[in-house]
């Protein structure tokens, strides 16, 4: 701004005595952040106009915001941008506002699907028994669909060794596939990680 416009002259009472431009420090007057300083105009026998105050924020400090508050400038926390957890669902948000994190978040990302949230370690813990559980049905899932692949292999080959069709080779490949499907009865689903027969 040229040095020629005219500031303007505050009076005791702290309205201004005189038009002019004062160097301000300003903050959104929507969510109170400290944009900046600037110079405002102020009409005599008014004050700052809203968002502008006299008195200088603190200093910038990483992961914090300048905030105008009831109490003057403050250094809240500033979260925006990062990701966090819902600790009772493990899905992700991201931090759009500014100040302390939800009680029901947190910045520590859980490493697997079965963790639980633990409030008095305050961090992720594995729920082994449910992890379990889901290794027992996703084996249960793949012999079944293992059993029914050897049996849907068996039948014609049966058919052929039953009606004396067979050639050698099918009758050593009965053979192999009634084993498989003998050795697949035994696998242990519990037994993680589960060991599968080799595939004919």
């Amino acid at each position: 701004m040229m040095t020629t416009q005219p500031r303007v002259i505050w009076g005791s009472d702290v309205w201004a005595e005189t038009d002019g431009w004062a160097s301000a420090h300003c903050a959104d007057t929507a969510t109170s952040e400290y944009i900046g300083p600037l110079d405002v105009w102020v009409s005599a026998g008014t004050g700052l106009p809203a968002g502008a105050y006299l008195d200088a924020p603190p200093a910038k400090e990483d992961g914090k915001a300048i905030v105008r508050t009831g109490e003057g400038w403050s250094l809240l926390a500033d979260h925006r941008g990062e990701t966090a957890y819902h600790k009772q669902t493990g899905a992700k948000t991201v931090i759009a506002e500014i100040g302390e994190l939800p009680a029901t978040v947190t910045l520590l990302a859980p490493q697997s699907q079965f963790d639980v949230w633990d409030e008095p370690t305050g961090e992720w813990v594995t729920d082994a028994a449910a992890e379990q559980q889901s290794l027992n049905a996703q084996a249960t899932q793949q012999k079944t669909a293992l059993l029914s692949e050897a049996t849907a292999m068996i039948a014609p080959l049966q058919d052929a060794v039953d009606m004396g069709m067979a050639t050698p080779e099918e009758e050593t490949a009965l053979l192999d596939w009634k084993f498989y499907r003998v050795m697949l009865t035994r696998v242990d689903v519990a037994a993680h990680p589960v060991t599968w027969p080799a595939h004919p």
